[in-house]
C-alpha cells in the first residue's frame, strides 16, 4: 500500500503529520455534544455501550446494572457516537461507539451529533483508533480519571474531503471483515478444544482411566463408579482452615481465585479489574495444597487448589486435605461442570452473582472417593493432557493476538493518512462482525465475576 504524495505537520500529538490536502479541526467545529433526558419515559428502546458496540437491551432482564426509572437516561439519535470516559485509570472501563437506531444510554455517557454533512462512521473509525491506543485514558483528569464533553470536542482530529472519508469506510469495513473471519476461526477453534477438554476431564475425574468395572454410587449426579471407588462427604475429606494473618502487605504473598485462572499469586498477573488489597490484616493463610472456595462464585468455577504458601481474601473458604485425599485430583473435580451444579443446588441467594454456598452446605456435597494411588494417577494424567491442550488454545490466542494488532494498526494508518487508499477498488463481501463472547459490558459498571472483593 503506498502513501500519499505529500505531509504537513499538525498539532495533534498522536497524529504529527497529515495529508498536506487534509484538513485539522478540534471536533467541537464539526460536532455537538446535545442531552436530551428521557422526559416521561417517552422513549423505551434501550441500549448498552459493550465492548464490541451498541447493542439492544432488555428492560426485563436487563446486563449490567439498571435504573429504576429510565427518566433519567438521554435519547440518543441514529449515527450519533457514544462515548464512556470514565474511570479512565482503568483502561477496560472505557469505550466508544456508534448508535445504530434511536434509543436510550446512560446520562453518564457523552453523546456526538453531527453538525454539518459527513461520514460520522468515518470519525468513529478515527475516535475508535484512539480508544485502541489508550490515548483516552491518558487525557483525563479528576479523582475518576474523566473527560467531559467538552474536553473531548476540545481534541483535534484530522479531517478528509468527504469522498475521501466515504472510500475509507468502504476500505477499512472490507479489510476489517477479512480480519474479524479469521480471528472468528480461532475463537470456534478454542471453544471447540475447551469443549474437549472439559469433556475428558469431566470424564475422568468420575470414572477414572482405562477399562472399568462399575458399580451404582447412589449419588443423583455420577451415577456409577469404578467398583473399587467410595462416594464421601467433603466434610470427611477436608478440614477448614481459619487461620488470620497480622503481617503487613508487603511481607506477605498475595494469593487470588479467578474463575477461568484457578489459584495465582497476584505477582503473577497483571491487574486489569477487581480491587487492590490495601492491607492484608485479617486475611486468611493459605497453603500449599489447600483448597480455595469462593463461596459467591463456586457454582461458576471459582475453586481450585492453592500451589503456594501466602494469604488471601478474608471472604473465602479454605480446606486443608486430610491424609489419603490427594488435593490435585480434587482440583479438577471440583472445577468440572457437574459439581458447580450442586454448589448451585446447595446455596442459596436472592439474585445469581450474590449466590452463596455456605461451607456447612458445601462440606455436605457427596463425591467420589477414588483410592489414593488412582487420585495421583488421574490428576498426573490430566496435569499432561491439559497442558498440551492449553498449549494449543494458547497458540490460537497468540494468533488472535496478532491479528487484532493488525486490525489496530490498520485502522490507525488509513484513518490518520499513513496509507493512501483512494484509488483501491473494494471488491463484493459479506461482512463479517467479530464474534461477541461472553464479554457483554454493560452500561453500568458490574460486580467483577472472575475475582471476588477483598
Amino acid at each position: 500500500m503506498r502513501e500519499y504524495g505529500s505531509y504537513v505537520d499538525t498539532s495533534i500529538p498522536w497524529t504529527p503529520v497529515m495529508p498536506a490536502h487534509w484538513q485539522e479541526y478540534r471536533g467541537k467545529r464539526l460536532f455537538v455534544s446535545p442531552k436530551e433526558k428521557n422526559v416521561g419515559n417517552k422513549e423505551a428502546n434501550v441500549l448498552s455501550l459493550t465492548l464490541k458496540g451498541v447493542i439492544r437491551n432488555n428492560k426485563e432482564q436487563p446486563i449490567g446494572l439498571s435504573p429504576n426509572d429510565y427518566s433519567t437516561y438521554q435519547i440518543f439519535e441514529k449515527d450519533d457516537l457514544v462515548f464512556k470516559l470514565i474511570d479512565l485509570e482503568n483502561i477496560s472501563t472505557s469505550r466508544v461507539g456508534i448508535v445504530p437506531e434511536r434509543g436510550i444510554m446512560s446520562s453518564a455517557y457523552i453523546r456526538l451529533a453531527a453538525r454539518s454533512k459527513l461520514s460520522v462512521r468515518y470519525f468513529y473509525l478515527q475516535y475508535y483508533s484512539m480508544w485502541l491506543k489508550n490515548i483516552f485514558n491518558g487525557l483525563g483528569a479528576g479523582v475518576r480519571q474523566t473527560l467531559s464533553s467538552s474536553d473531548l470536542l476540545n481534541i483535534g482530529v484530522v479531517v478528509p474531503p468527504i469522498e475521501e472519508q466515504e472510500q475509507i469506510v468502504s476500505f477499512l469495513d472490507w479489510k476489517v471483515s477479512s480480519i474479524n473471519s479469521l480471528i472468528n476461526g480461532r475463537k470456534a477453534q478454542i471453544k471447540l478444544l475447551e469443549e474437549i477438554k472439559l469433556k475428558i476431564i469431566d470424564e475422568i475425574v468420575l470414572h477414572g482411566i482405562g477399562q472399568q468395572t462399575y458399580k451404582h454410587s447412589g449419588v443423583d449426579w455420577f451415577s456409577r463408579v469404578p467398583e473399587d471407588w467410595e462416594t464421601r462427604r467433603i466434610k470427611f475429606l477436608f478440614d477448614l482452615r481459619d487461620e488470620r494473618n497480622h503481617l503487613p502487605l508487603s511481607e506477605v504473598n498475595l494469593i487470588s481465585l479467578y474463575t477461568k485462572l484457578g489459584v495465582v499469586q497476584n505477582t503473577d498477573v497483571e491487574y486489569t479489574t477487581g480491587n487492590r488489597a490495601t492491607t492484608a490484616e485479617g486475611y486468611k493463610k493459605v497453603y500449599e495444597d489447600d483448597i480455595i472456595v469462593n463461596i459467591i462464585l463456586c457454582w461458576m468455577g471459582a475453586i481450585g487448589r492453592c500451589a503456594y504458601n501466602g494469604v488471601t481474601s478474608p471472604a473465602y473458604d479454605i480446606y486443608k486435605p486430610r491424609k489419603g485425599v490427594y488435593s490435585r485430583y480434587y482440583h479438577y473435580l471440583f472445577r468440572t461442570k457437574r459439581f458447580s451444579g450442586q454448589c448451585y443446588r446447595a446455596g442459596k441467594g436472592i439474585m445469581a452473582m450474590r449466590w452463596r454456598t455456605y461451607s456447612p452446605q458445601f462440606r455436605d456435597i457427596v463425591v467420589p472417593v477414588p483410592p489414593f494411588n488412582k487420585q495421583v494417577q488421574i490428576a498426573g494424567y490430566l496435569d499432561d493432557f491439559c497442558h498440551k491442550m492449553d498449549e494449543e488454545i494458547s497458540t490460537l490466542h497468540d494468533d488472535i493476538r496478532r491479528l487484532e494488532e493488525l486490525k489496530t494498526t490498520l485502522i490507525s494508518d488509513v484513518v490518520t493518512g499513513k496509507i493512501d487508499v483512494r484509488d483501491v477498488e473494494i471488491p463484493e463481501y459479506e461482512f463479517v462482525d467479530e464474534d461477541a463472547d461472553a464479554d457483554s459490558d454493560s452500561d453500568d459498571d458490574s460486580d467483577d465475576t472472575e475475582e471476588q472483593e477483598e
